[in-house]
């Protein structure tokens, strides 16, 4: 899945490919501490209620999101050129 995507990521980031691997090994090493994690989790507090706190942690990392590109293009709509101090020349 990530192999797909390396080389858009590797555009953005503005790199090589082989530069870019750090991410695919990134990716990797969650998922193979997560999984166990979830596994216990889920038979810990069952999985449906795991499910759940998942769902509600994806809404509110997406309503952040959301929230700081408002506040940026509030930011941008409300800078005022400042004015220049006088004798500066």
């Amino acid at each position: 899945m990530v192999n797909d995507g390396l080389r858009t990521i590797s555009g953005d980031l503005g790199t090589s490919i082989a530069d870019s691997l750090w991410v695919t090994n990134g990716y990797l090493l969650a998922l193979d501490v997560s999984a166990p994690a979830c596994g216990w989790l889920g038979r810990r507090g069952g999985v449906g209620r795991l499910w759940r706190n998942v769902g509600r942690l994806a809404e509110g990392d997406v309503a952040q999101a959301e929230r700081q590109d408002d506040h940026a293009d509030r930011q941008v709509d409300q800078e005022q050129p400042r004015p220049r101090p006088a004798g500066a020349d």
